[in-house]
């Protein structure tokens, strides 16, 4: 069996993270974004691929939204939980780490089961990437519940902007 975290998604995530990770959890924090897909938009935009429209999003978006509530965010909190614990009792490090990876684990059957719909989700090379980014965050945000948070939607193309064009940033047309 393949490796599960052996894909391109995955890969560019993981390269994306020393330099956007506090951003990411920032948007995360602050406007109870996914993460996970706020990569995806970013990795479709660079991969020249544009969500024409939430359809394309919705019909996975229960399975996804269910993922993330039920699954990643229930480990995030004990996982946060335990590590104002860690200082006072070094035995609650092991359990930590181990927790961390688990949480880790499940972020990445998340990307991996995004990848799976990439070949339904068309090309458009003709396109700029600083639009195509736009457009995957707009549907993003309409299946989201944020349908016309034009504020949103900036703050956000902003911030992603910034991450994906940053110095050694991957989007580059």
């Amino acid at each position: 069996m393949k490796n599960i975290s052996d894909n391109p998604f995955w890969h560019y995530s993981v390269q994306l993270w020393p330099i956007a990770g506090e951003t990411l959890l920032m948007l995360q924090d602050s406007y109870q974004l996914d993460i996970n897909m706020v990569l995806f938009c970013c990795w479709l935009a660079n991969e020249k691929r544009i969500l024409h429209s939430s359809n394309q999003l919705a019909h996975h978006w229960p399975e996804i939204f269910r993922w993330q509530r039920d699954v990643i965010h229930p480990l995030r909190i004990i996982r946060q939980s335990m590590k104002a614990m860690i200082k006072p009792d070094v035995d609650m490090q092991d359990i930590y780490s181990k927790c961390k990876q688990v949480e880790l684990y499940a972020e990445c059957i998340q990307q991996k089961r995004l990848f799976d719909l990439t070949n339904q989700i068309s090309r458009s090379s003709d396109m700029h990437s600083h639009k195509r980014l736009e457009e995957n965050l707009q549907q993003y945000l309409n299946v989201y519940g944020a349908k016309n948070d034009d504020q949103m939607l900036q703050t956000l193309l902003m911030h992603c902007l910034k991450i994906i064009k940053g110095p050694n940033g991957p989007l580059n047309t």
